[in-house]
């Protein structure tokens, strides 16, 4: 019999093919604190979505909740919310469906709805969109050609033509389908979603385990496909792929190449490998910015500011309640940054780069002194990509500090739970989550501060860690497979035969240091007997006086010596 795909299984696989084909064998864990955030807003966010779509069909035929697609199609009811399908192929409930304009009463159309607390709208929710699309298709007997997706805290709305995702769909619901009735697990490949999934850690201790190449943060799923056809697997064999390269004069601006094989070689030996000197800006007062923020919302709520002078360290915070208060923490920042004369302002990433330029446009400030941040801010990361490879899976600032030894008050501490936490605080209006946050801010501050004092001691030759240091001139290509070196074999008659083999193929083939009489033997081998024609009969040829295609008279006479041929 069959399996019907279901709603939730069909997001786990486009999240993670690994993660959906666990929970197909029936394996479970206990959801992390984010997931369980998710599901409660999700939740939350419906029950205002369905009351919003009663008002708005409360003129005309009342929605039904909880209903069966067959039911709802015999009443043709203008619009109906938390419809189920359940059949051989599907089993799910819709968030809402709608009747299409064109469609007539003996045929009605629906066309389907979905609900996102997000306030932007990616890929995967629109495939999520198409999947409901399918199975109303297949209940209908017609596709539908458009559906809409419910968003934001306003309850914005969008149309989303369906004709080209739902063929993408039929194509992700076959390989649902091989994954099921072969009962096979696909390739573990860490991704961005392992930070929220309910089996991060198993996932991770079996990537470990097997040293998958998608540890490496770096690596894209193409370029991991790439590698696999080349027969590299693993981490380990993806080191012997590196080949030290000679350094080019590059351009001043041009951005240095990250090889991804150098950093697996980084971990595999334990060392930090120098590639190049990092360039950082001198001044008398190093600022370090991390700012917090909201991203699908564009909205940044706290400003966290460590500001060393040589002499003292001092840190500054600014909280932001809602969005009317974000014009109040920049001119909170604007005012310190006045007031220092000399500074470079470090971050980490492009986060800060965006909330800089985006500020500077909304709330404006001071052209002199916008202008004065935007020249004197550095990126950190910049400084690190292609020049310092840690022995490290990412270059974030989690990963790269952790391994200076800098930790963290709270080990969950990381940007999904900063979310989380923002959330928390909104809903209970508790300064215990406000704190954490605060202090997770003040720390990461702190983290970049450690990463730029190691940076500054690199480009002075005067680093100390505990782990080995090796600048990439000092490499030395590997021969993982030692290649140039005597045979060695089990039998003595096995060894007689390679040499006897190794003497004629150097006897036929390598004459550069042969003996000059092995030179004239071989010589007259492949000597070749070339046979002497000579002239034996002479044939003259006498002048014709017509053209032998066409018997014209009218022909070019002039001189013409005579041939002779060999026969």
């Amino acid at each position: 019999m069959p399996v019907p795909i279901s709603d939730r299984l069909f997001w786990d696989y486009l999240n993670c093919k690994y993660k959906a084909f666990r929970k197909l064998s029936g394996e479970s864990c206990l959801k992390s604190d984010f997931e369980k955030y998710q599901d409660e807003n999700h939740a939350e966010y419906c029950q205002r979505a369905r009351e919003s779509l009663f008002i708005a069909g409360a003129g005309t035929t009342p929605p039904a909740v909880n209903s069966t697609f067959k039911e709802i199609n015999k009443q043709t009811l203008s619009v109906a919310v938390g419809i189920s399908i359940l059949n051989n192929k599907y089993s799910l409930i819709l968030d809402a469906a709608e009747l299409a304009t064109q469609s007539s009463s003996r045929n009605p159309v629906y066309n389907p709805i979905i609900f996102l607390p997000h306030q932007k709208i990616s890929k995967q929710y629109k495939l999520l969109l198409a999947f409901y699309g399918s199975a109303l298709g297949h209940e209908q007997k017609i596709e539908p050609a458009t559906g809409k997706i419910i968003f934001g805290n306003n309850l914005s709305s969008t149309r989303v033509q369906l004709a080209s995702l739902i063929k993408t769909v039929g194509k992700i619901e076959k390989e649902i389908t091989n994954m099921i009735d072969k009962q096979t697990a696909p390739p573990l490949r860490l991704n961005d979603h392992c930070k929220i999934c309910e089996f991060q850690e198993i996932c991770y201790a079996v990537a470990k385990e097997k040293d998958v190449l998608s540890l490496l943060k770096g690596l894209s799923g193409k370029e991991i496909d790439q590698l696999n056809k080349r027969g590299i697997f693993t981490v380990t064999q993806y080191t012997y792929t590196f080949r030290p390269r000679r350094v080019k004069k590059m351009a001043p601006r041009q951005i240095q190449k990250h090889h991804h094989s150098l950093n697996a070689l980084a971990i595999r030996n334990q060392t930090i490998y120098i590639a190049g000197k990092p360039e950082l800006s001198a001044a008398t007062t190093r600022v370090y910015l991390d700012v917090e923020g909201i991203p699908d919302e564009n909205f940044y709520y706290l400003i966290g500011l460590v500001i060393d002078d040589g002499k003292s360290v001092s840190s500054h915070s600014f909280w932001a309640n809602d969005k009317s208060g974000e014009k109040t923490i920049w001119g909170s920042f604007l005012e310190k940054m006045v007031a220092l004369k000399d500074f470079v302002l470090f971050h980490y990433g492009s986060y800060e780069t965006k909330f800089l330029k985006l500020m500077g446009v909304q709330y404006g400030g001071s052209s002199e002194l916008l202008e004065k941040i935007t020249l004197r801010s550095f990126n950190v990361l910049s400084a690190i990509y292609g020049k310092i490879y840690f022995p490290t899976y990412s270059n974030g600032l989690k990963s790269v500090a952790s391994f200076m030894g800098f930790r963290w008050s709270d080990h969950n501490a990381s940007g999904f739970m900063s979310l989380l936490w923002r959330q928390q605080w909104e809903a209970s209006d508790n300064d215990f989550f406000k704190q954490k946050l605060i202090t997770y801010n003040y720390e990461d501050c702190q983290a970049l501060r450690t990463v730029v004092n190691y940076l500054s001691g690199v480009a002075l030759d005067d680093h100390v860690t505990k782990y080995p240091t090796m600048h990439t001139d000092q490499l030395k290509r590997e021969k993982p497979y030692d290649i140039f070196r005597q045979n060695e074999f089990c039998f003595p008659e096995l060894d007689k035969i390679n040499r006897c083999s190794y003497f004629d193929y150097q006897r036929e083939k390598v004459y550069l240091r042969a003996n000059p009489v092995a030179k004239k033997r071989l010589a007259r081998m492949h000597k070749k007997h070339q046979m002497t024609l000579r002239v034996n009969k002479e044939i003259h040829c006498r002048l014709s006086m017509k053209c032998p295609h066409c018997s014209s008279r009218k022909l070019l006479k002039q001189a013409v010596p005579l041939a002779r041929f060999m026969i």
